[in-house]
């Protein structure tokens, strides 16, 4: 013997099922909005120092030439391990 079910949805269970599902997504917007702008937030910033580094680092070797620091090219093997050492 076979049994049918026959599945019947009445219209305000459609109604709570639209309901959930605008639910559902709203929060899924705003999880999705809250991860895109900490995206930026994070990536501003380091798009600004890796651009400026150069100039940072010029503008110091600028700074301490014009206050008498002469620069000193490593030519032999004794000077660079005296400067490794150095670090």
């Amino acid at each position: 013997m076979m049994k049918w079910i026959i599945r019947f949805q009445f219209p305000h269970s459609q109604k709570r099922n639209q309901a959930t599902q605008r639910k559902h997504m709203k929060k899924l917007l705003t999880l999705t909005s809250i991860v895109s702008i900490g995206a930026i937030v994070i990536l501003i910033p380091a798009c600004q120092t890796t651009g400026s580094s150069q100039s940072v680092i010029a503008q110091e070797e600028a700074l301490l030439s014009q206050s008498g620091f002469k620069v000193i090219t490593v030519t032999t093997p004794d000077q660079r391990q005296a400067v490794s050492g150095l670090a």
